[in-house]
């Protein structure tokens, strides 16, 4: 009798990206700031592109050479200063459409 082993498939974990994002006034001429809970935040750089319902916040990959914004980690919380049109305000982060290297925000 041969013995058979029943493989189980374990659910796929990714990096935590949970959490919430405020964009706030900087104090600086015209910049808007980015700051976050998410542990999403571990890169050195993000790129943010603006949709029209949503934000749209990746990290580059290694060879990128466009716009990025440097992450500043204060405390527990990210920071990303930027200068573009945002609306402002307290938003959840898109658990479903959201991976390792992208969030997704909307601002509806």
């Amino acid at each position: 009798m041969k013995n058979e082993t029943s493989k189980t498939e374990q659910p796929c974990t990714i990096q935590n990206v949970s959490g919430s994002l405020s964009i706030e006034k900087n104090n600086d001429k015209g910049q808007l700031k980015i700051v976050s809970n998410s542990n999403w935040f571990d890169s050195e750089y993000v790129i943010v592109n603006v949709e029209e319902d949503c934000i749209i916040i990746s990290k580059p990959i290694l060879d990128y050479t466009g716009r990025m914004f440097k992450v500043m980690n204060i405390g527990l919380n990210s920071l990303v200063k930027l200068t573009l049109e945002l609306p402002i305000g307290n938003f959840e982060i898109d658990q479903e459409e959201s991976t390792e290297d992208e969030l997704v925000v909307y601002y509806r």
